[in-house]
C-alpha cells in the first residue's frame, strides 16, 4: 500500500467520521411568544452550562452562563471581552427577549455518550481487519499453525473487542472535551 493510498483512506475515514458526528447536534425552534412549558424546557437545557448568545442588532455573539429565561427577558452573566486566559464575568443583566436569536450550549455528557459509540463502532471495524490481518500474517509464517477459521474468526473478534475499547475510550474521552452542540433558535409566532 502506497503512503498516498494510505492518506486517501485516512481522509475519507476522518470524512465519515465528521459526517457520522454531525448527527449528534440537536437543534430546537422555540416560537415567541413562549408557553411556560417551553420556557422551563429551554431553561432546563441551558442550566449550569456556559453558551453563547446572538441577538438582533449585535455583530459579535455574547459569551455567558447562568443563562435563564423569565416571561419576556432573559437573564445572564457576561464574559468580560478583555479577559483571554482567566475568565471573569461581568455583573448579571438582562434583555428582552424579542431581541433574543439562538442560545448555544455544549453537553459534555451526552458528548461522551456520542464520542463512545462512534469510537466503538470505528474501533470493532478497525480491530477486527486488524485481528484478520495478525491471523494471516502469523498463519502464513509459521507452518503447521493456521488453527481452523473458528481460530480466525476468534482472533478477528479479540481484535474488534480491543479496537472497541481503545478507540470508544479515545472518543469518549475527545465527545466529553468537545461536548455535543444544542442550538435553540428562536423566532416570532406569524401575525393573524
Amino acid at each position: 500500500m502506497t503512503a498516498s493510498c494510505r492518506v486517501r483512506g485516512g481522509g475519507i475515514a476522518l470524512i465519515a467520521l465528521l459526517c457520522a458526528s454531525a448527527g449528534c447536534a440537536t437543534h430546537v425552534t422555540a416560537v415567541r411568544p413562549l408557553p411556560t412549558e417551553r420556557e422551563t424546557e429551554i431553561n432546563n437545557i441551558v442550566a449550569g452550562k456556559r453558551a453563547t448568545l446572538e441577538f438582533a442588532g449585535t455583530a459579535e455573539p455574547i459569551r455567558s452562563k447562568d443563562v435563564r429565561l423569565a416571561v419576556s427577558t432573559v437573564r445572564f452573566v457576561e464574559r468580560d471581552p478583555e479577559s483571554t486566559w482567566v475568565s471573569s464575568w461581568l455583573p448579571e443583566r438582562e434583555a428582552p427577549l424579542a431581541s433574543l436569536q439562538s442560545i448555544k450550549v455544549r453537553n459534555r455528557g451526552r458528548g461522551a455518550l456520542h464520542g463512545l459509540a462512534i469510537g466503538a463502532g470505528t474501533g470493532a471495524v478497525i480491530g477486527a481487519a486488524g485481528g484478520a490481518i495478525v491471523y494471516g500474517v502469523v498463519s502464513s509464517q509459521v507452518e503447521g499453525s493456521h488453527g481452523g477459521a473458528g481460530f480466525a474468526v476468534g482472533v478477528a473478534a479479540l481484535g474488534a473487542v480491543a479496537g472497541a475499547v481503545g478507540i470508544g475510550l479515545v472518543g469518549a474521552g475527545i465527545g466529553a472535551i468537545v461536548g455535543a452542540p444544542t442550538t435553540v433558535e428562536f423566532s416570532d409566532a406569524p401575525a393573524r
